[in-house]
Order: C-alpha cells, then sequence, then structure tokens
C-alpha cells in the first residue's frame, strides 16, 4: 500500500508540473485579492490512507490497515461564505496487531458531508471563517474467523463546530533561473492558497448493537439486521482536521494536496467502537462557469 500511495502523489505532482510547465500564458498575475476571489468547482480525489479500528464488542484487538479512499465533492467559495458537499468510499482489509491472528477483517466505510463556513475577518494575507458540518457515515466490516458475530454494521452522524484559516501563497512574479547549474527553470506568477480546518464535534450520535452481535433473530425465518440496536445520542465524541495546498491554473481548474485527519469514538461503555484515519489525497478540481443571468 506504501507503493500505491508514492503513485498517486507521483501521478499528482507529474500532471501539477506539466501544466505549470506549459502553462506560460498565466500573466493575469495575481495581483487581486486571491481569497475573496469567487471559485465553485467539482472535485475527483483519489487517496492512500493508514486506518486503526478497534471493536470492544467482538475482540480487543487493533486491526490497521491502507484503503484507498475515493471522494467526489461539490464546492463553492464565494468571498463571504463557502459551501462544500463531499462523498467519500473507503474499502480494504484490516489486519489484526497480533501476528497469531491471521484473519484480515474487510472493512467499507462511506462518509456524506456538507459543511458551510462564513468569513470572520483577516489579518494580512490570512482569511479566518468559521462554521460547521455536518457528517453522515457508516461501516460494514466481514471478519469470518468471528462466526456468528463475522458481520458488523454501525451507522454513525456528528454535527461540528468548524473552523478555518485560508493563507493566500501565490507566486506574483516571473522566475527563472538553473537548477544544479544544469536544468533551466521558468516558474510563472501562480494562484496558490494553503488552509487548515479543525472540525471539533458539538453532537455526536451512533445507530449500534448491543454488547455481542449474535441474537436469535439471525437464527429464524424472520432475520432482523438490526436487532438489538440503539440509537444513542450525544454519544462519544469526533475531531478531525484537514490540510489543504491549491495550486491554480489559467484555465481555471486546479490541483490539491490534502492530509485528512479523523477519529471517532463511540460513547458505549463495554462496547465501544474506536476507528481512526489518516489520508493522503490528491485531487483535481475542474472549475464551474458562472452562470450569466438572462
Amino acid at each position: 500500500m506504501n507503493f500505491k500511495r508514492t503513485f498517486i502523489f507521483i501521478l499528482g505532482s507529474f500532471f501539477c508540473y506539466a501544466a505549470q510547465a506549459n502553462d506560460f500564458t498565466s500573466d493575469s498575475a495575481q495581483k487581486v485579492p486571491v481569497l475573496n476571489s469567487p471559485f465553485r468547482s467539482l472535485q475527483f480525489g483519489i487517496a492512500g490512507t493508514s486506518s486503526v479500528f478497534r471493536d470492544f464488542a467482538t475482540s480487543p484487538l487493533f486491526y490497521n490497515g491502507s484503503p484507498m479512499q475515493y471522494c467526489l465533492a461539490w464546492s463553492k467559495d464565494e468571498g463571504r461564505k463557502e459551501r462544500r458537499l463531499s462523498l467519500k468510499y473507503q474499502s480494504g482489509k484490516f489486519k489484526p496487531e497480533l501476528k497469531e491472528v491471521q484473519t484480515p477483517s474487510t472493512v467499507s466505510t462511506i462518509y456524506l458531508q456538507y459543511s458551510r463556513l462564513w468569513y470572520l475577518t483577516s489579518w494580512k494575507k490570512t482569511d479566518f471563517r468559521l462554521g460547521g458540518m455536518l457528517d453522515f457515515g457508516g461501516n460494514l466490516r466481514i471478519n469470518p474467523s468471528l462466526q456468528n458475530n463475522a458481520a458488523g454494521l454501525e451507522i454513525f452522524n456528528t454535527l461540528f463546530l468548524s473552523a478555518k484559516a485560508s493563507r493566500d501563497v501565490s507566486r506574483l512574479n516571473q522566475k527563472s533561473g538553473k537548477f544544479l547549474f544544469l536544468f533551466k527553470y521558468r516558474r510563472v506568477p501562480r494562484r496558490r492558497t494553503i488552509s487548515f480546518q479543525l472540525n471539533a464535534a458539538v453532537m455526536n450520535n451512533s445507530f449500534r448493537n448491543g454488547y455481542i452481535y449474535s441474537n436469535q433473530a439471525n437464527i429464524t425465518s424472520k432475520p432482523n439486521i438490526f436487532y438489538n440496536y440503539k440509537f444513542n445520542s450525544f454519544s462519544g465524541y469526533r475531531l478531525n482536521t484537514a490540510l489543504e495546498y491549491s495550486i491554480f491554473f489559467s484555465n481555471g481548474n486546479a490541483i490539491r494536496y490534502g492530509w485528512n485527519w479523523d477519529a471517532f469514538q463511540s460513547g458505549e461503555k463495554f462496547n465501544r467502537l474506536e476507528m481512526a484515519h489518516h489520508a493522503f489525497q490528491v485531487s483535481f478540481l475542474f472549475q464551474i462557469p458562472k452562470r450569466e443571468k438572462k
């Protein structure tokens, strides 16, 4: 999986370099404030992850995996208000921390997220925004070695309070020179931004099974997959962050490198679920032209 992550970033860097190398007409010299420039886009992203989970309802062991994550998102930044709707999916095998236990667990996770941020103030070239994010997600976990408890399913949703800082790091003037005294390079003016967003849960809910997955409903003629499930409101906690670096091209499109971290813990006492993800993502942003009003 390390090879896959490396390949993703090499591929993303290649596209970024190729676009910059050929884009010599971009002297629309970013002379205007960058962060307040409206930008609407459709985003496609792929990420290599490093993930871990532990479910006390079945086992106290940590399971580690590196599933691939895929993301589709729509965003609209109007300067004073920023909105984003994204769908993320990841799936892969997780191995237990003990070598004596050989059977991995296959985990599929899906997230639907909507965030909205409002402009607060600026300091030098940095904007600060405050808002919230609503997240709906779920896991499906399959581990044949657990026999009657082989399948695990949980649904969770979180309301976050969000704070974001964005800084303009655009290159305003053309630069040229030689690298190692041999290779000539030419770097054109380029719009670039870097941002960090912190999302802290103010309401965390989960819909999960009881202490053990096995129940009599599974051996009757009318099995109930949600038998003995309980909805736990304001239960547990969740925290995530997003660090993003975006490079814009003269055609209005962009490439974005991101690191996302997410940690979740349900609130049950004996059957607590803990899960965390590190996702290293490359996204391609395609600008959506603004429709002119007739």
